[in-house]
């Protein structure tokens, strides 16, 4: 039951995990975006 528990914890913390990662990831693109436009 303790594995178990274990288990699920995990599972919700992992859509939590990527959607803090995928943010961060998107504020770095974009201030890049803004701070080098003319190499795109």
């Amino acid at each position: 039951m303790e594995k178990r528990n274990k288990l699920v914890r995990i599972a919700w913390f992992i859509p939590f995990f990527c959607i803090f990662i995928f943010s961060i990831i998107d504020n770095i693109l974009n201030s890049f975006k803004n701070t080098h436009l003319n190499i795109l």
